[in-house]
């Protein structure tokens, strides 16, 4: 067999991997194959179908240009308008708090979102939402990295960082995943089981409930924008948020996933759960739950508790905003507007 120059000897090694053998220019890295990048692509478009939704209703019904004058943005004069928006709702109903963006950056969209060819504008969509995606990925996803932890490391994590339920469930455990941070820090930890509680729909068998039932960070940690502007890192809706765009894979037994489902105390601000507003996430109802049901373990039973379900999916009951606190309350309810316009 002839062998080409510069490759004697490589026969008679050891199998070795492509990188291994040829180094690291061998098979060079292509974002655009990376899945992270991928879901860039997808948060970039629904941002941007948020953006031109609200572009859409005039400056007279809600206060957005207000806004967009404070950051230099407006172009145009208005005579008021009937609904003012309070600091950081423009993220909001937008979708960019989420990721861990302000209203800054939720104003410099909806006025690009103003010039856009679909409202008649100069303005590329596609470029657009280029941008949009090129920015998450620098402030957000090529930074924070989400991949699966393994159980006992999922356990040490929110027995030390959990302030409330420090023990992981082990009982239907389905996902257990974790946000990392440079230089490989874990951060933050989420899992996601089947319900143990019970949880009934007619519309949904219970094979097609996930429930969040853990949510552990390190508080505090904040990280540097593009702009330089300190922001907060968002490790915990990064991860809840892709727990519920798990959802439909995350049916058992052929079912399709239906209903996503957890818990906040009601002293608790629930930020985490009201930045997923504006992807359809909602509180719907107070119960009770410990005991026996989905925040205890066989060995470690907790006294029942009132609590403030929060719900998404198809399966989802209509949302009860008298459950979010008041200073709170208007703001979720235009987000929540906002992602239901958007699924029509």
């Amino acid at each position: 067999m002839q062998v080409l120059p510069g490759f004697e000897g490589l026969l008679d090694a050891p199998p070795r991997t492509w990188f291994e053998t040829f180094g690291p220019q061998g098979a060079p890295y292509r974002r655009e194959d990376d899945p992270r990048w991928r879901r860039v692509v997808g948060k970039a478009r629904e941002l941007v179908d948020g953006a031109l939704w609200l572009a859409n209703i005039p400056p007279s019904e809600i206060g957005y240009m207000s806004v967009l004058a404070d950051y230099g943005f407006a172009r145009d004069e208005w005579d008021g308008a009937q609904v003012d928006l309070e600091d950081g709702e423009l993220a909001s109903i937008v979708g960019l708090d989420a990721y861990g963006l302000d209203d800054r950056d939720a104003a410099w969209l909806v006025a690009q979102a103003i010039d856009l060819e679909d409202r008649g504008g100069w303005r590329s969509r596609k470029q657009l939402e280029r941008e949009i995606a090129e920015q998450l990925w620098n402030t957000v996803e090529a930074q924070l990295v989400l991949k699966n932890v393994p159980k006992p490391e999922a356990d040490a994590f929110i027995r030390r960082h959990h302030s409330k339920f420090d023990y992981l469930n082990p009982r239907g455990l389905l996902y257990s995943i974790g946000a990392y941070y440079p230089p490989n820090r874990l951060i933050a930890v989420a899992t996601a089981n089947t319900p143990t509680g019970a949880v009934r729909r007619k519309n949904c068998p219970f094979d097609g409930v996930l429930e969040l039932t853990r949510i552990a960070s390190i508080g505090g940690l904040t990280r540097k924008n593009r702009k330089g502007r300190t922001v907060p890192v968002g490790a915990s809706s990064a991860l809840a948020s892709r727990l519920l765009d798990m959802l439909p894979a995350s049916g058992r037994r052929g079912q399709t996933g239906c209903l996503f489902l957890t818990y906040s105390l009601p002293e608790e601000k629930g930020t985490t759960y009201l930045s997923l507003v504006s992807k359809g996430l909602r509180p719907t109802r107070r119960t009770k739950v410990g005991g026996g049901g989905s925040r205890a373990t066989a060995t470690r039973s907790k006294p029942q508790t009132s609590k403030i379900a929060w719900e998404g999916g198809p399966a989802a009951l209509p949302p009860d905003w008298s459950l979010v606190p008041a200073e709170r309350r208007v703001g979720a309810q235009r987000a929540f507007a906002a992602w239901k316009a958007r699924q029509k």
